[in-house]
């Protein structure tokens, strides 16, 4: 969600706008991303145009996240799952 919080994991809120923004400007239509250790996707649309953004896990281990904490900080970190549902290659 480019309206999201900043937080551990996300860019600072001010610099995500910028930089969709920037990226929406100048074309791009897909921004792929990885090394999140977990799977996500989301779009940026402004003025008709839409900036779809993809961010792949890791390809081992990656993050199952705590319903009790903040999925963009460190407290929404329940345990590593390895397992083909999360992990392991994505070809997009």
């Amino acid at each position: 969600n480019p309206d999201e919080a900043s937080g551990y994991f996300p860019l600072e809120r001010d610099v995500r706008l910028d930089l969709l923004e920037r990226l929406l400007g100048a074309g791009v239509s897909h921004w792929f991303c990885g090394h999140y250790h977990r799977n996500s996707v989301g779009t940026f649309d402004k003025d008709g145009k839409t900036l779809e953004v993809v961010v792949t896990g890791a390809v081992g281990g990656n993050i199952q996240t705590d319903p009790e904490g903040d999925p963009l900080g460190l407290t929404g970190m329940k345990t590593i799952a390895a397992h083909k549902q999360y992990s392991g290659l994505r070809v997009v």
